[in-house]
């Protein structure tokens, strides 16, 4: 869960900034 946590952060902002790009 250590090394999975920040993973799962980065993918979450990477899916945010690639949805707010797709949406801008």
């Amino acid at each position: 869960m250590r090394v999975t946590a920040p993973r799962t952060v980065l993918l979450l902002l990477s899916a945010a900034l690639a949805l707010t790009e797709t949406w801008a």
